[in-house]
């Protein structure tokens, strides 16, 4: 499928305890690696807390794969989509309270860039399908914009606001363009291309339910997906283990047994995906099944439009276009 990357050449795995009591993020573990031997195999250490250093701490990591290289093929995996549902709201709530001038304030926006989809229209309450470039269009067309405008519009792209109406058109063209690179929609490298849309974050349970058929009736978890595919080889605890550990967190004062079990459904994960590839390969449906690699991190993300009835339009309008294609 073309929501499910073939390859990658970094790949976080971020587990979530969800807080069924208000469906916020209660605790986390985050394990990356780069599996490419070209990157030499660096592996970052697990990263462990709770929801008030979740921002800082994924931060950390995708900045530290940023640096390593801009180019790097990165893709983030969850399980269930409750978790993925828990990530995102808290980091829109994360914006929606943080002010302009805080110091977690590019933390933000570096996840936000990287994690969440519509980005752009994060005020409503819907996030739809952003057409990442394809809006920047207009801006390159000559006598489109005055100077002050298109420096407004520098300025927010992060780019220098200083020129002549063709120097800064010039300037947000090569910008539009970057970002239809980094998208992968341009090119004749086989990691250029792109069909359809791969999700910034690859829900694993849905995705699963997509690829294969599992040998499992009614709902089915991470323990049963690792046992169907791994054949017992890797296990992992129940979401429902995990949670009543973490619920005995005030009374425990060893070691807490969730950020081992956490642990173990990260490297279930990994197993997981690696077993998925190597079962579609085998059958010689790599290339009619797994259409996309994974992209470089997008470490920006677009303005926030701070003004209500123009979000309303802007959310309207990609619905108009997003629709007719559903069917």
């Amino acid at each position: 499928m073309s929501t499910f990357p073939r390859a990658e050449d970094a790949a976080v795995y971020i587990s979530v305890i969800v807080n069924v009591a208000n469906n916020t993020i209660g605790a986390f573990r985050i394990s990356t690696l780069f599996p490419l031997a070209q990157l030499k195999c660096v592996n970052f250490d697990d990263t462990t807390g709770s929801s008030d250093d979740f921002v800082v701490k994924v931060a950390g990591v995708l900045r530290r794969i940023h640096e390593h290289s801009s180019k790097t093929r990165t893709q983030v995996y969850t399980y269930s989509p409750s978790e993925h549902t828990a990530i995102v709201s808290h980091l829109i709530q994360a914006a929606l309270s943080t002010d302009a001038e805080d110091e977690m304030n590019g933390d933000i926006r570096l996840c936000l860039g990287a994690l969440c989809e519509g980005t752009a229209l994060l005020r409503t309450n819907f996030q739809p399908l952003i057409l990442s470039g394809a809006l920047l269009t207009f801006l390159s067309k000559s006598n489109a914009l005055p100077v002050k405008s298109l420096r407004i519009c520098c300025e927010r792209l992060g780019l220098n606001h200083e020129g002549t109406a063709d120097v800064l058109r010039k300037r947000i063209k090569e910008e539009q363009k970057r970002l239809v690179e980094i998208g992968g929609r341009t090119g004749d490298e086989p990691h250029k291309r792109a069909v359809g849309q791969l999700g910034k974050v690859v829900v694993l349970k849905r995705e699963i339910e997509r690829l294969i058929s599992l040998p499992i009736p009614g709902f089915v978890d991470l323990p049963q997906t690792a046992q169907a595919l791994l054949l017992g080889q890797m296990n992992c605890e129940t979401d429902d283990i995990i949670f009543g550990e973490w619920a005995k967190r005030c009374t425990v004062t060893t070691r807490p047994v969730w950020e081992e079990a956490l642990k173990d459904r990260n490297r279930c994960m990994r197993a997981i995906v690696d077993n998925l590839r190597q079962r579609i390969e085998k059958a010689g449906l790599t290339e009619q099944v797994l259409l996309n690699e994974a992209r470089p991190l997008e470490v920006g993300m677009m303005d926030i439009c701070g003004s209500e009835k123009l979000r309303k339009l802007m959310f309207m309008l990609q619905v108009r276009l997003i629709a007719p294609l559903s069917y």
